[in-house]
């Protein structure tokens, strides 16, 4: 941690002295998003006692990497374009910042974006199928921002609108049918104007399966076929990849694909991080 880092937090624990998990969050913000982001992937924090019973608990780099396939800085970097290209679309076609917005995780896992949108905002809640991820988020300190989602859902958990929503690394492990009930909830829990963020994976990905020596060079050709023929190619897990239940997995798509199944929203921008190719922004806006 770099000796001004330090100095910032000291000063928190002496003059500030906050008292809940918003306030040490809030006293940490004129830090700026990145050394924001270092602090809280450093948490807990042994040498300011203080924050370190405020600041959720960074989860261990096993859960981290066993969640998300990186860890530790590595996946800071990778984090952290995304966080920053959602800021800025979001700014681009609402006029607004995300400053105060009421922002969604949809698949939240083990919170690592709930931490670095609260730079944001106060108002970061997120949703997830899975219980043991939201046991890791509860354990963070977030039992009061997440809530229990299904994994087809007709609606998602919570009453109030949200201006920004994002699912990171979510679509690229959908069927077609899952994908539109997902996007449906989504933009029924959006404001019209809002903005939404999803992440899908270009045909490459499936070339990288070959390489990593997860695919035969006939299965790719398939793949390749059938993401080009129909927009949207799709690898169930599990015993039974014929199971029309089974809607979790690995996917590919189209934007004209996803534009199809996308009802009510408008592909509006695309990005990506340079470090983190197979995982594409789609960036669209509740019409």
């Amino acid at each position: 941690m770099l000796s001004f880092v330090q100095d910032f937090l000291a000063n928190v624990e002496t003059d500030i002295k906050p008292a809940s998990r918003d306030a040490a969050l809030a006293a940490l913000r004129p830090l700026g998003l990145t050394d924001f982001a270092a602090t809280l992937w450093a948490s807990p924090l042994p040498d300011y006692r203080l924050l370190a019973r405020h600041l959720p608990p960074m989860s261990p780099t096993e859960v981290q990497a066993r969640w998300t396939g990186s860890q530790g800085v590595k996946l800071l970097s990778q984090s952290l374009s995304f966080v920053q290209s959602c800021s800025e679309n979001y700014t681009a076609f609402t006029e607004k910042t995300l400053h105060n917005a009421r922002i969604l995780d949809f698949g939240c896992g083990y919170g690592r974006f709930l931490r670095l949108f609260s730079y944001y905002s106060d108002n970061v809640f997120g949703c997830d199928a899975w219980e043991a991820s939201l046991d890791q988020s509860r354990e963070a300190g977030f039992g009061d921002r997440v809530r229990k989602s299904d994994s087809l859902p007709e609606r998602l958990p919570f009453d109030a609108p949200f201006d920004f929503a994002f699912a990171f690394s979510v679509f690229t492990h959908l069927n077609e049918h899952a994908t539109r009930l997902c996007l449906r909830a989504l933009h029924n829990a959006v404001k019209k104007g809002g903005v939404l963020c999803i992440t899908i994976r270009p045909p490459d990905y499936w070339e990288d399966r070959l390489a990593d020596r997860k695919m035969t060079k006939e299965t790719l050709q398939h793949f390749l076929a059938t993401h080009q023929q129909r927009g949207f190619a799709f690898l169930p897990h599990g015993t039974k990849p014929d199971d029309p239940g089974n809607s979790y997995g690995d996917s590919s798509m189209t934007l004209d694909r996803l534009a199809e199944l996308a009802e009510g929203w408008k592909i509006v921008a695309l990005d990506r991080a340079l470090d983190d190719p197979m995982q594409r922004y789609v960036f669209l806006q509740a019409i």
